[in-house]
């Protein structure tokens, strides 16, 4: 499913990233560099996990990627939506991911 930028956010356990300066502490992250450089190449190979909220997309997995993606321009963006964020069902979600991705 693709949605719009505006209707994706940070869970209420990660509201700072909804703000500049959380998402700038971001850029900051030993990784944050490799996985934009791999993003600008190839763009997105998995998309972020969400739980949906009314009519908003909560990022579950796939922060960064999201930060990456509004950094370079992106205005829409891959989301798979899961019927809860519990840990078990993260876990095995991330699992089915491509290698390729750095996150």
């Amino acid at each position: 499913m693709i949605v719009h930028k505006d209707k994706i956010m940070f869970r209420n356990c990660n509201k700072f990233l909804n703000t500049e300066k959380g998402r700038k502490a971001q850029t900051k992250n030993d990784g944050y560099k490799k996985l934009r450089n791999d993003i600008k190449e190839k763009g997105i190979i998995n998309p972020i996990l969400c739980i949906k909220e009314n009519d908003i997309y909560k990022i579950c997995i796939g922060m960064r990627r999201f930060i990456v993606g509004l950094e370079l321009g992106i205005k829409e963006f891959e989301v798979k939506v899961l019927p809860n964020d519990s840990v078990d069902l993260l876990v095995k979600e991330k699992q089915q991911y491509r290698h390729t991705d750095v996150q």
